[in-house]
């Protein structure tokens, strides 16, 4: 991939946020850090947004994704729930918490140049899990387990995102960017691989 400093600029920053994000959820009373994890989330959303819209990048993460060893499973349902997730907060910036972020008919509606992907995410009712793992000296531990069960979104009801995952199992999610950038020689060293 081509050297180039914007990419760097932006793969640098969503990787500080992680490891500040990893830091709380791994090592803090999680809840008493809700408020920052919230803006962590918002922050990555909006830098992946960036990011992605890059084809090369776009692309060498596929590839990267198809031939990792340590893929885990559900790698499409990995990628529909963070793709849901950075849509419902980019498109809808609403919700100051993530206790209050929801999904309705009448929400997607309003703006339906970007609630396609939000709207296939709700279809209909599944349910499935994946696995987070991380490099710790140069071994792949497994280190999260997520569990996801969507239901699926009628013309009156709303879906709120904390009934389905937590906020720290949606910044666990977001891990798999930083992942794929550092795998792309975006980020020189880190501490932590999020694989996807």
């Amino acid at each position: 991939m081509e050297d180039n400093n914007i990419e760097i600029l932006f793969a640098k920053r969503i990787m500080k946020l992680m490891e500040e994000a990893y830091e709380i959820i791994m090592n803090y009373n999680s809840d008493s850090y809700q408020h920052r994890k919230f803006e962590i989330l918002k922050d990555l959303s909006s830098l992946t947004v960036e990011v992605l819209k890059k084809e090369d990048i776009r692309n060498k993460m596929k590839e990267v994704a198809e031939s990792s060893k340590v893929n885990g499973d559900n790698i499409e349902d990995k990628f529909k729930t963070f793709r849901m997730i950075r849509n419902v907060i980019n498109h809808f910036p609403l919700f100051d918490s993530w206790d209050e972020i929801y999904v309705s008919s009448d929400l997607l509606n309003w703006n339906n140049s970007s609630s396609d992907q939000i709207k296939s995410y709700f279809q209909k009712e599944k349910e499935f899990s994946y696995r987070i793992y991380l490099n710790e000296n140069g071994q792949w531990v497994e280190k999260k387990v997520i569990n996801i069960r969507t239901p699926k979104l009628g013309k009156y009801n709303k879906i709120y995102l904390k009934d389905i995952l937590t906020l720290d199992d949606a910044l666990w999610t977001f891990g798999t960017i930083d992942y794929y950038l550092q795998f792309l020689g975006l980020q020189i060293e880190t501490r932590y691989l999020v694989s996807i």
